[in-house]
Order: C-alpha cells, then sequence, then structure tokens
C-alpha cells in the first residue's frame, strides 16, 4: 500500500511536469508584450528561436510557457490581459485532462489514505498525519487556522479594497480578475516603495548567487561544495 501511494504521488508530480512543459503559447505581435521586462522578452525570445545564434529579444517571436521563471514574471509585468488570462487559467488547469490528468489518481490516492486510516486503527488520514506533528489533534490545527482567518480576512479584505481603487485610478475598467491581482499588485508596490525586482537583477548574476550560497553552506555546515 505504501509503495503503490509512492508511485501514484511521483506519477502525480510526473503529470504535472509533462503537463507544464506541453504548454507553450507563440507571441509574434511587439504590442503583446508590451510591459514585460528584458530579461523576460531575452528569455522568451531565446525559447521560441529556431537559430539560437540569432535570438532578437526585441523583435520576438516570443514563447510563453508555464515554467516559473517565465510565467511569475509575465503575470506580474505583462499589459496584455487577455495573455495574462490564457496563461492563469493554463497554469491552475495544469494535469486536469488528457493524457496527464491526474483526477483518477487523485481519487486512487484518496481511496488508498482512507484504506490505510482503517488499517491503523485512525477515523480518517488526518488524524494519520497529525500523529507525527507537534499539534495534539486536528482539531486544533483546524481551530488555530479558523482564529488566523479572524484576524487575517479582515486585513486582507482592507488590502483587495486598496488595490481594487489603485488600479480603477490608473486605468482598469470593471472588477479584478485572478489573472490581473499580480499585474496590480506589482504596479502598487511600484508605486508605493519606488522599487522593482528587474533593477536588483543586475546585482544577483547566477555566479554570484551559488558563490554566495555555497559560502554559506560552508560557514554553516562546514563543507565545501565544488
Amino acid at each position: 500500500m505504501v509503495m503503490k501511494s509512492a508511485m501514484l504521488a511521483q506519477q502525480f508530480a510526473n503529470n504535472v511536469l509533462d503537463a507544464t512543459k506541453a504548454f507553450s503559447i507563440t507571441v509574434t505581435d511587439r504590442s503583446h508584450m508590451d510591459g514585460v521586462p528584458d530579461s523576460l522578452l531575452q528569455l522568451t525570445a531565446t525559447a521560441a528561436a529556431q537559430d539560437k545564434d540569432s535570438v532578437d529579444p526585441e523583435k520576438g517571436p516570443w514563447k510563453l510557457t508555464l515554467d516559473i521563471p517565465c510565467f511569475e514574471p509575465f503575470m506580474k509585468h505583462s499589459r496584455n490581459g487577455s495573455l495574462r488570462e490564457q496563461m492563469y487559467r493554463a497554469y491552475i488547469t495544469r494535469a486536469s485532462q488528457g493524457d496527464q490528468d491526474n483526477t483518477g489518481i487523485i481519487e486512487e490516492i484518496r481511496k488508498l489514505r482512507r484504506e490505510q486510516s482503517a488499517l491503523l486503527g485512525y477515523k480518517n488520514y488526518a488524524d494519520v498525519s497529525i500523529d507525527t506533528k507537534m499539534a495534539d489533534s486536528v482539531e486544533e490545527v483546524m481551530s488555530l487556522l479558523q482564529s488566523l482567518k479572524v484576524k487575517s480576512k479582515p486585513a486582507a479584505e482592507r488590502e483587495f479594497a486598496q488595490l481594487e481603487e489603485f488600479a480603477r485610478k490608473n486605468g482598469h475598467e470593471g472588477k479584478l480578475h485572478l489573472w490581473d491581482l499580480s499585474f496590480w499588485a506589482e504596479r502598487q508596490r511600484e508605486q508605493l516603495f519606488s522599487f522593482s525586482e528587474e533593477e536588483l537583477r543586475p546585482y544577483f548574476p547566477l555566479e554570484r548567487v551559488l558563490n554566495g550560497m555555497f559560502q554559506l553552506c560552508s560557514h554553516l555546515f562546514g563543507i565545501t561544495i565544488q
């Protein structure tokens, strides 16, 4: 039962990965990439180019994917709401249809967990899981979550109302959709703090970040990574 659960979990992860890799949108109109930072233009143009030696990030084409290095900055910076919607819907529905559909796997995992719980003498899988955790019971966890909800929801609602007002004042029409939130939150952050993540990028090239991480590991754990 444990081995089968592990196999199903691995299959689930593989399906998500395959679905992520299978999706892409090729953009040929430069205006559809308005707002996208230079680093993402370079990344997507390279992904779309047949000849990697003749990449032109300003002329394209540009290949959008659901990989996080492409998806997250695109959702934060793209001014094309239609493309943001397509990307968002594709991202949240990964592995939900076709050969990569995880629906059956989820149900099989749930079934195995119910069987495992009964065999071990627990009421449900939540009780099985909590047995190795710091919390004493599922009820204690639910009480904590409810307490957090009561305290955090009013603040979240205020922040969302402020974001809606900011978006409206800056030209957004209608309600904010889920695929609009990252974009307008980033614009609000830029205005409030005069700060953009892209401005930091030149100071953190990959080689410098890796060297810093390896030095930190050496300092903390006394190990050398080569």
